[in-house]
């Protein structure tokens, strides 16, 4: 058994990115701020170091997206107003869709992963997607923390045109806190689907246990500036 490829997505500066996997090593070669760092980086926050993430490793450019959903839950007169279900946000929270390649004889490692009775081995993808645990617990705390924001703001508002207070956004607000109202779930992928990245059916629920507890083993060697 080995990992034959993974998508990554909405990580950092890697948008959409597949990376392939030689049998034996595979090299990350490129200039500087091709995205090296940020492939290893989630394989290591994904794979391994799961309650670490922040808000830098989502890609800069979906946090307009993100906190627009904060500034309709803002602007909303009623809960019942809003979406509070994952779809505002699958597409722009980080994720990696995890493949491989798995011989008959090697079924019985992955007895809790596989995806049809009648499956028998082959190419077996699992995406670990790092989302909100609750949705209603955030918009509730994210409310209330800007609400109160706001009625400070405006009882200052004449005295400092100025002020500011936190949080000013979504992004602001779980900046202190990501790892609070986030974390990593795994969704079964469906195989006969690789050609390109998969949209998970509304109806997806996540993996009970971990996907690849005893399977993958991610060791980490630091930049050594002064190795030569």
């Amino acid at each position: 058994m080995e990992i034959k490829f993974v998508d990554i997505s909405n990580f950092r500066k890697l948008k959409h990115c597949r990376v392939e996997f030689s049998s034996k090593e595979t090299l990350f070669v490129g200039a500087n701020n091709s995205g090296k760092t940020s492939a290893m980086d989630a394989l290591i926050l994904f794979l391994k170091a799961k309650n670490k993430f922040s808000t830098r490793d989502f890609t800069l450019s979906n946090w307009k997206n993100l906190n627009s959903i904060g500034n309709t839950w803002s602007k909303a007169q009623k809960k019942e107003d809003v979406d509070l279900t994952i779809k505002p946000w699958e597409d722009h929270i980080p994720f990696i869709d995890v493949w491989l390649d798995v011989k008959p004889n090697e079924i019985h490692y992955i007895h809790h992963l596989i995806p049809t009775l009648d499956w028998d081995g082959g190419l077996l993808g699992v995406r670990l997607r790092y989302e909100p645990n609750d949705i209603e617990n955030l918009y509730i705390d994210f409310l209330d923390k800007t609400n109160k924001s706001n009625a400070v703001i405006q009882s200052r508002k004449t005295q400092n045109g100025g002020f500011k207070m936190w949080p000013k956004d979504m992004w602001d607000f779980l900046d202190k806190n990501i790892n609070t109202y986030f974390s990593v779930n795994a969704y079964l992928l469906n195989p006969e689907k690789i050609e390109s990245v998969q949209k998970l059916p509304d109806n997806s629920l996540p993996l009970d246990s971990d996907a690849f507890n005893g399977l993958i083993k991610v060791d980490i060697i630091n930049a050594q500036r002064g190795f030569s």
